[in-house]
């Protein structure tokens, strides 16, 4: 249920966020928000050392920068989005536990977007934060109305903070791993 749930909260957020609501309901379903962030954040990790390891020339020490600066932005937009997140929103008392998990499934598609460096070019690295930072914003726009009951400005202000906050690592990893 997990992984279909995660599938498509980062492809069709629109069915996603009523299955999320209805899986929040049962405590046993789901992992904490940083845990389930964290886990596809570690999987675009996996595939950023893959192709860095299979790339023609390939050192021990581009690896090393590669992987590191791929931990740095995905595990780091991971940890920021869940961490920060939370504080930058104003939401009821009655939906402040919900925050977090708004936040981490709101970012899956920034956190996802690193399984493309299986493939270690740096446009595609790049255009595959451009498009999830998109798909970021549109889940994002998606939840603040389902999952926290957000609209007008709040509902907007949610999904760009989401965004932001996911995006910037991602970005500044995918510009330092094309730079070395």
């Amino acid at each position: 249920m997990l992984a279909s749930l995660t599938w498509k909260l980062i492809v069709v957020p629109e069915r996603a966020w009523p299955q999320l609501m209805a899986a929040c309901d049962q405590p046993e379903a789901l992992p904490a928000p940083a845990v389930h962030a964290a886990s596809i954040a570690a999987l675009s990790v996996s595939c950023v050392l893959f192709g860095a390891a299979t790339r023609t020339g390939a050192s021990v020490g581009s690896v090393a920068v590669a992987v590191l600066s791929a931990i740095a932005g995905y595990l780091g937009s991971a940890a920021l989005v869940v961490a920060i997140v939370p504080r930058l929103l104003s939401v009821s008392d009655t939906l402040q536990h919900l925050v977090a998990r708004f936040a981490s499934a709101a970012a899956l598609p920034v956190l996802a977007s690193g399984v493309v460096n299986i493939f270690p070019l740096a446009l595609v690295s790049f255009s595959a934060v451009a498009v999830s930072a998109a798909l970021t914003f549109r889940s994002g726009s998606l939840g603040a109305r389902d999952f926290l009951g957000m609209e007008g400005a709040p509902r907007t202000r949610a999904a760009t903070v989401t965004t932001v906050v996911s995006t910037l690592p991602a970005l500044c990893a995918a510009l330092f791993r094309a730079r070395h």
